[in-house]
């Protein structure tokens, strides 16, 4: 093999993005997750004119697909924050993350199980049907809290050292305290949800760029 072609090799592998591949699945999930969502929504409103029973159905398997794709993303993420910036301020944080969309993917995949074979049904009496609302409403509550403070810790620590890096996750910092906030204040958890693929969209963009220079201000 000629000098001149191992060479070329040798500058393929080093220019070669260890990160896209990551990059272009957090891009998908910005699809994956409004259209979970949509199905989910098609898919409750057609059996709800049979049964008023919540199935599981195409919806659950598109957010399951999330979730794992979610879970490779952001160790992804970490590791390229860790290598590209030697920045590791908020990898306890991801794990935690990591862990938050485990733990209420595998409730949702068994509460909407249990409904669908029937093993938990919805409750006949009004003051069972307000109790099962509220227990409900408050594991909800909870959660959304949870994952807030977790957002919140996220931001600030990543505004903190701005000046480390890129202007991009400058943008994930700023994007990640708005969800942050408005999990936490529970009313404006909507507004957290649509910011979910433009946050996927925007580590997609972070993880493809790969080597973006820092700009010092």
């Amino acid at each position: 093999m000629s000098e001149e072609v191992l060479n070329l090799q040798d500058s393929t592998k080093s220019t070669e993005n260890p990160y896209a591949v990551a990059g272009w699945l957090s891009i998908t999930m910005a699809i994956l997750y409004p259209l979970g969502f949509f199905i989910g929504f098609l898919q409750n409103a057609a059996m709800g004119m049979r049964s008023p029973q919540m199935v599981m159905g195409p919806s659950d398997l598109i957010m399951t697909t999330f979730t794992i794709i979610g879970i490779y993303v952001l160790i992804r993420f970490r590791t390229f924050l860790n290598e590209r910036y030697s920045y590791h301020g908020i990898n306890t944080l991801i794990t935690f993350t990591i862990i938050w969309s485990v733990a209420i993917q595998i409730f949702s995949l068994v509460f909407r199980g249990l409904l669908t074979m029937g093993v938990l049904g919805i409750p006949n009496s009004k003051e069972s049907a307000i109790s099962f609302v509220l227990s409900f409403g408050l594991f909800i509550a909870v959660s959304m809290i949870s994952i807030g403070i977790i957002d919140l810790n996220i931001a600030i620590r990543l505004l903190r050292s701005k000046e480390k890096l890129s202007n991009m996750l400058h943008i994930f910092a700023y994007i990640t305290l708005i969800a942050g906030i408005c999990e936490i204040s529970l009313f404006l958890v909507p507004i957290s949800l649509l910011l979910v693929p433009v946050t996927c969209v925007i580590i997609g963009i972070i993880l493809i760029r790969d080597r973006e220079p820092v700009e010092f201000v």
